[in-house]
Parts: structure tokens; sequence; C-alpha cells
């Protein structure tokens, strides 16, 4: 009996070496960063990759602390996560941190603790992973500056465009209207002279051809800039443009503002005004509605914009999915390019609801939000 114990005694230390083996081949062997770390941060055992990660020797690590190798602003939430999985609130936990290289660089790592406890639930030490993400972290500020340099050229495309719509609706206006409208008092003159009976069809022809054209150039003016949004402002030139929308539509309109009287940033303003104006054009050429509104409130520090309308309505993730409308991505992209939001809800057979809201706090491009 007594030899049967000694035997399986030995058996049993046989297998806790032979797992203590596999542990330490496994750990010392592992792709990744190991250590087993005290509850106060002192380093106990540590790996192969985890001594690659950070450039020290193993004697160096054993001889300090994750603290001393933490970089200042990400100490604190680590030793909170420690205190938190110490005191039982949590059993384990994993964070992205930097540690300092050996050579004084900063190093980028993803940290998954856990804690191991005795019997009596008294935490004995720390066992962590420790994966190097610097080149992924490094990958992604690459692609947040590609991304902001985007935005900013954006913003610029956009404020040349509404400079060029600017310019070109004041030429359309002022010079090409000015002469068209030169050119049909002239027409009328010649019709008035003595012995111009015989001319006067096809003076009439030439002055109603005239008079169209003019009207046509007044209308692009509009369309690429109207001088109402210039000088009375937003609420001014969407009221103006709805109406004058409903009238050629044949559609009932009602805008409705609650603005508290405090003037808009002009980013806002404008990329408002071309929001109500691609859905008012959408509404004419595909909606066949009867029943158009349009809502713009300010609450606190963000403008709300709501155009509806009962006409035939459409599948949104269908026509965004296929990418069918420019106009619909048009204004994600403006919209986006102010920090703002837009949803669009439709269906067939129930008409269109744009709802867009704006902040009103902007901050020039690489600031955060781009001021068009």
């Amino acid at each position: 009996m007594q030899g049967n114990v000694e035997k399986q005694k030995l058996l049993a230390e046989d297998r806790l070496r032979e797992t203590e083996a596999r542990f330490r081949s496994a750990f010392d062997n592992a792709p990744i960063g190991m250590a087993l770390v005290t509850p106060d941060g002192r380093w106990m055992k540590v790996n192969r990759s985890l001594r690659q990660i950070v450039g020290y020797s193993e004697q160096e690590l054993l001889n300090t602390t994750f603290q001393a190798i933490t970089h200042p602003d990400d100490l604190e939430a680590s030793l909170s996560f420690v205190r938190r999985m110490l005191a039982g609130e949590i059993g384990n936990y994993q964070m992205e941190k930097r540690y300092y290289h050996k050579l004084g660089h900063e190093i980028w790592v993803l940290l998954t603790v856990s804690v191991i406890r005795n019997p009596e639930g008294v935490p004995i030490h720390l066992i962590a992973q420790i994966q190097d993400i610097t080149q992924r972290k490094q990958n992604e500020e690459a692609l947040t500056q590609a991304l902001e340099r985007l935005r900013a050229l954006s913003h610029r495309l956009v404020e040349v465009q509404e400079a060029e719509r600017r310019r070109l609706a004041h030429e359309l206006h002022d010079e090409i209207g000015q002469a068209l409208t030169l050119t049909k008092v002239n027409i009328q003159a010649i019709g008035r002279l003595p012995g111009a009976d015989a001319l006067k069809p096809n003076l009439k022809a030439c002055a109603d051809l005239v008079e169209d054209t003019l009207q046509r150039v007044r209308d692009l003016s509009v369309n690429l800039r109207p001088s109402v949004l210039d000088d009375l402002g937003l609420i001014a030139a969407v009221r103006w443009y709805v109406y004058r929308y409903a009238r050629q539509g044949a559609f009932a309109a009602r805008v409705r503002d609650e603005l508290s009287g405090t003037s808009l940033p002009p980013a806002v303003e404008i990329t408002c005004f071309r929001i109500v104006q691609e859905a008012l054009t959408n509404i004419v050429r595909h909606a066949r509605a009867s029943q158009v509104s349009v809502k713009i409130q300010q609450m606190d520090e963000t403008l709300s914009l709501t155009v509806q309308d009962d006409g035939v309505g459409f599948d949104v993730n269908e026509v965004l999915k296929e990418r069918a409308s420019l106009g619909l991505l048009g204004m994600q992209e403006r919209v986006s390019l102010v920090e703002g939001q837009i949803e669009i809800d439709s269906a067939p057979g129930r008409g269109t609801e744009v709802r867009v809201s704006f902040p009103l706090s902007l901050h020039p491009p690489g600031e955060g939000r781009p001021l068009l």
C-alpha cells in the first residue's frame, strides 16, 4: 500500500513537472509578449517576444516595474484597471497603451491582463499578454491625416465652387442680362420706326426669343446663387425659393422657421440652402407631390432642417446602394463637410422626409470641423 502511494506521488510530480515544462515552453516561445507581474507592478518573468518589443534584457526588466516604462499619459488608466481587477470588480482587462522602448521611442501595445489568485482568493500575480501594434497605430494616424487632407480639399473645392457660382450668377444677371434687356429695347425701338410695319412680325419673334432667353438667364442666375441669400439671409432665401418652386411644381408649400435671431455661420447657411434646393429639385422632378413643408429650427447649438413631401416616395437603401442619385450623395457629402447629420426617410407610396442637423460651432479645417 505504501509503495502504491509513493508511486502515485511520483507520477503526480512527473505530471506537474511536465505541465510546468510545457507552460514554460509556451510562455518563452509565444509569438506575442508574455509576462508574469506582481500585484504592485514588478516584472517576475518575461518572454523573448516582450524583450524584443521593449528592447530591454530580461534582467533589466526584472529590476524594474511596468509603471517605469509606461507612458505617463497612459499610466493612471492602466493602474485604475489593475486596482479594479485586484478588488474583484473585473476579472481581466484589455487596453491600448504606450510603453517606452529602451532607445527612448514610444511603442503602442495591446495589453490583455488577468489575475491569478491562491485558493484563498488572494492575488498572487498578474499574467499579461502584450502585442506590438505600433505599425497599426502609425497606419491609423496616416489614414486620419489623409482623411483630414481630403476633408480640407473637399472644403476648399466647395468654397471655390460657391465663389464661382456667385461670380457666374453676377455675370449672368448684371452683364448678360443687361445686354439682353438692351437688345430687347432696341428691337422694340426698331419696330416703332417709320416704315417698319413689314418687319413687325419678325421683330416680335426676335423680341419674344430675347425675352425667353432673358428668363432662362435669370433662372440660371437664381439657381447658381440667388442674390436674396446674400442680401436678406437664409430664411428669406428659403421662403422665396420654396414658393417659387411651388408655383412651378403646382404643389402647396409651407415654410416655418423657429430661429433665435442670432446670425448663422456662413457654412451652415449655404449648406442648408443647398439641401433645400436639391430636395425641391428632386420633388419637382420625381415626387409628384401635392404638399411640401420646410421647417428650420434652432435648438441651443444645433440648427435642424426638415423637408417633407407627400409624393410617391422611393426605396432609399436601394438608391444609395446603387449610387443611382448623385443628388442624394451630394447632399450627404455637403452635410458631412460641416459635421452635420442627415437622415432620409422614404418608401414607395408614402412620401419623403429629409432631416438634417447642423452644429453651429464650426472650426477651420484641421481643427475639427471645416468651415466652407
